[in-house]
């Protein structure tokens, strides 16, 4: 089975922004502290900062869609959806926030309510970035591999600097069997990101199936160099290995 990079990685924090009116500077600034302990990992600070955020305003949709942020992060899922949709009464266009509900959907196993809140969020922006790449896998882990390969051909163009983009894509073009268009979007992705094991080891699949076992254990090698622990990719390896060996066999 073909492998993303960082499974889940959905959400977007937002810093600032306005509702109808300006909002306190003490609220922007709270709420921007709050993203920077999120970064580190420290949740508790981060929610006093948004709470305090909403006392200066109490009407701040980022403010609303960060703390919805850390109820998802930590899986309380109904109260996440509570703060996006309060988010989003106060700020219709909001596509973080209808990004983030999608995943909200997404979790509680009701993929066509995902979908259409990532392709609200994309009606409001079509140039985003995380909602598009999550309504491209969505499409993949339905099978739905054209009109996947469709959405994730954009997702490269809108960051052609991004190896995940051209992760998600080799590994939509190798389900789909367009093995050699999955190779060169592989290709691309280590060229931009030269460690990532999901790489290497998508590009170790399309090699064994193309029948160039040499290169699949090679690819399945760097996998593990950089993943030790990548199980798959050591079974691949020693499977790729029985295979050239059968093969030299006259």
């Amino acid at each position: 089975m073909a492998r993303y990079g960082i499974p889940g990685v959905f959400s977007v924090l937002v810093l600032a922004g306005c509702v109808s009116g300006p909002v306190h500077r003490a609220a922007m600034e709270h709420n921007r502290r709050g993203a920077d302990y999120i970064a580190r990992g420290d949740y508790p600070a981060a929610e006093a900062r948004f709470r305090l955020a909403l006392e200066y305003a109490p009407e701040y949709p980022e403010a609303l869609n960060n703390l919805g942020l850390l109820a998802l992060a930590q899986g309380r899922l109904e109260e996440a959806e509570h703060l996006f949709r309060q988010a989003l009464r106060r700020r219709a266009d909001f596509a973080q926030a209808q990004n983030n509900l999608g995943q909200v959907k997404l979790r509680r196993g009701d993929p066509g309510g995902a979908a259409a809140r990532f392709r609200r969020a994309l009606e409001v922006d079509p140039a985003y970035w995380e909602a598009r790449q999550n309504l491209g896998r969505l499409l993949v882990s339905e099978r739905r591999l054209d009109e996947a390969v469709d959405e994730l051909r954009k997702l490269v163009e809108i960051a052609p600097d991004r190896a995940a983009g051209y992760l998600d894509l080799g590994a939509a073009l190798l389900l789909a069997g367009r093995l050699d268009a999955a190779a060169t979007e592989l290709a691309r992705a280590l060229e931009l990101a030269p460690s990532q094991a999901a790489a290497h080891y998508n590009l170790g699949l399309v090699r064994f199936q193309q029948g160039d076992f040499p290169a699949a254990a090679q690819a399945f090698s760097a996998a593990l160099r950089t993943e030790p622990d990548f199980a798959e990719a050591r079974h691949n390896l020693l499977a790729a290995r029985r295979a050239e060996r059968d093969q030299a066999t006259p």
